[in-house]
Order: C-alpha cells, then structure tokens, then sequence
C-alpha cells in the first residue's frame, strides 16, 4: 500500500507542467556530502557508467554483469540486486535501521525517488550512502585492485554516518574543523612564498630588465630605473 501511494505521488510529480521533479530534492538535501548527491542523481537518472549503459551507446555488445554474467548490470542491480550489495546491506543492518527487502525492488526508471518517498530523513541519507559505497565495492572488483571487503566497508559506513551526524547536530565542531583546515593551508601557502619569494623577486626583475628598444637589451642592475629612464626616451621620440 505504501508503495502505490509512494509511486503515485512520484507519478504525480513527472506530470508537473514546469517539468520540474519535487523528489529530487529528496536527494539534493540529503544529510550527505555532495560527491553522494550527486552520485544518487546520476543513479537516480540511469545515468551511472554500467553495462547497460554501454551497450545502450554501442560500446559494448551485451550489458550482463562481469562479475555474475547472469543478469544485466543496471544502476539497480549494482545496489541492489548484486551479491556484494546485498552483503554489505544484511551487514549494515546489524547497526542501522533500513526499510524491509521488499522494499528494495526495481519499480521502474523511478525506483530510487519512490524508495526514498518512503523513507525519513535519517533512513534517506544512510540508504544514500549504502548504494554510494555498494558503487564502489563493484568499481574495485571490476577496475581495481578488489581489496575492498563488505565487513570494512560496512565499519566505514557506520564510522562516516556518524561522522556526519555529529557534524548535523553540532555545526560549530563542523566549521572548527574547516578553520583547521584553512589556518593549515594558509601557513602552508605563507611557508612556501617565504622560502620562494627571493627566487620570485629576482625573476620578476630579471623580466623587467629585458626591455626592448631597436633590439637592445637592458643590462641587469637598478631595472626599474633602466625601465623608467628606457620609458622617457620613447616618450621623446614620439
């Protein structure tokens, strides 16, 4: 029953006359970083780099799983339907609480929107970063180096969520953190035009010394005087 109204309302809101989608900022506001927004817009849109895509723009001739070669490998089936998904999703449930399995079924090109309808905020945002870390755990068996286990992927999830918790529910901890952050990089800039600023100075005065006039060359020495006296001569003969 939650499901219709959930898909009803996602139906309603394709049909909005300024074609603009209301669910998307389900996504757009999530309590996440913006690299997992926008990761969910693209998984939401069907536009992430699977097979299915690839072989949509004739890249590739079948878009079945390399990892199974059963199924098509579709944004869904990467977080969802995937054994490593699947793995990291039973895991995740030892500590968070996410919607029952069946909730988690392709109901059409949108099937995210109407999943996270369904769900609050809190749920949205760890539902979010689970399909977020699932992407990563097929990109390193395929392209990587396949180190990434469930298990540690499923510590990081919970240690980042409460990461990001804190820094919701205490916003000063969070800009502490950035003024560290700024008070280090701008030392580090400071340090280094220090250590190069007499490199820096004797090759902006070199540049200044190379000044033509019929070919000449200015020999180095005072050169903003030479620069300033080769300036009031060309004033004369103009």
């Amino acid at each position: 029953m939650q499901i219709d109204q959930a898909e009803n309302r996602v139906e309603g809101s394709s049909a909005n006359p300024d074609g603009s989608r209301m669910l998307f900022k389900k996504i757009w506001s999530a309590a996440v970083p913006q690299k997992v927004r926008v990761f969910a817009w693209r998984l939401a849109k069907e536009g992430l780099a699977t097979q299915v895509n690839r072989q949509h723009r004739r890249l590739i001739r079948f878009g079945t799983c390399e990892i199974c070669g059963m199924e098509d490998e579709s944004g869904f089936y990467v977080v969802v339907r995937c054994t490593k998904a699947y793995a990291l999703r039973q895991e995740l449930r030892k500590e968070w609480i996410l919607p029952e399995e069946e909730q988690f079924r392709d109901g059409g090109k949108d099937w995210l929107l109407i999943l996270l309808d369904l769900v609050g905020e809190n749920t949205g945002a760890r539902i979010l970063l689970m399909f977020w870390r699932a992407w990563h755990l097929q990109n390193d068996i395929i392209h990587g180096k396949g180190t990434s286990t469930v298990i540690g992927s499923a510590r990081f999830l919970y240690s980042y969520g409460e990461s990001l918790h804190i820094a919701m529910k205490n916003p000063q901890t969070n800009n502490d953190a950035k003024e560290k952050v700024k008070i280090y990089k701008e030392e580090m800039v400071d340090r280094r035009n220090k250590e190069g600023s007499g490199r820096k100075v004797t090759q902006v005065q070199e540049s200044l010394c190379v000044m033509k006039r019929d070919r000449s060359y200015l020999p180095p020495g005072d050169c903003y005087e030479n620069a300033a006296r080769w300036r009031r001569q060309k004033q004369k003969h103009v």
